[in-house]
């Protein structure tokens, strides 16, 4: 199954005014903004403990693509996190490849598309998910 969430949001200025977001502040382009946001996290990755004590992790997994025709940035977050025994398996033989601790970090990858259009108030935040379902 594939969970896909989808996010509209918008800046608002000190008098809580609606900003068209490729001209924010009155000069500022949001796509520039966000690549260089995504460029940030690229490369400095974000860990943290969670509320239940796990030890987590939050980057991109490689660059992001920015398309400027249609004011686009896609790529793949990668999220990680421990806590979860488990086992790696070989597919075809079902054979243990590796042991999962407790204290290894468990990687997934979630794609994302930032979508800004011009002269538009809002811009979206497009996240998709593979769901494993048991």
């Amino acid at each position: 199954m594939v969970k896909i969430e989808i996010y509209r949001f918008s800046i608002l200025n000190k008098a809580k005014e609606q900003q068209v977001l490729n001209f924010y502040n009155e000069e500022e382009d949001l796509l520039n903004t966000m690549n260089d946001f995504c460029a940030y996290i690229n490369k400095n990755i974000r860990d943290y403990i969670d509320s239940q004590g796990k030890y987590r992790t939050f980057t991109l997994d490689g660059v992001q693509k920015l398309n400027h025709n249609n004011r686009t940035i896609s790529g793949y977050f990668d999220s990680s996190y421990t806590g979860e025994k488990g086992k790696l398996k070989d597919r075809a033989t079902n054979e243990k490849i590796i042991d999962i601790k407790a204290d290894n970090l468990v990687s997934k990858r979630f794609f994302f598309l930032i979508y800004i259009p011009k002269n538009s108030k809002y811009g979206y935040l497009i996240v998709k998910e593979k769901k494993i379902m048991v």
